[in-house]
């Protein structure tokens, strides 16, 4: 009796190679819209001044293009990088708080303490 696919929203708590096997059955909608946004950057980027906002935010997209395919050849990869966001936030919002050490030594000692505490912690992904 085969199994049945996990629905769209927990393909992220899968396993890699299960990831890459969703990404290839859905691979010919992603293919699609990639495609089609890869002819309108090569139709439009030369009409735009590179020096404008577009035209820098188009430029980007160019320089960047074989990073963002390649998501779609290894499941190891995510489309986004929320994982890593969410695995910094506390770090970024704690260091906040050593705006408000009394001295330059007690902010030291907080931001080593802090980062030896978060660099050891055990990272699980959600």
């Amino acid at each position: 009796m085969p199994t049945e696919d996990p629905p769209l929203c927990s393909i992220g708590r899968l396993p890699p190679h299960h990831k890459l096997r969703h990404r290839i059955l859905l691979g010919a909608s992603i293919s699609t819209v990639l495609d089609a946004l890869r002819a309108w950057l090569d139709d439009t980027l030369e009409q735009v001044p590179p020096s404008s906002p577009l035209g820098k935010a188009m430029g980007y997209l160019d320089n960047q293009w074989p990073a963002l395919v390649r998501y779609c050849d290894d499941g190891r990869y995510g489309i986004d990088t929320n994982f890593v966001e969410n695995a910094i936030r506390p770090f970024c919002l704690g260091r906040r708080s050593w705006l408000f050490a009394d001295t330059v030594v007690g902010a030291r000692a907080s931001a080593r303490l802090y980062s030896l505490v978060y660099v050891e912690r055990p990272v699980m992904e959600s």
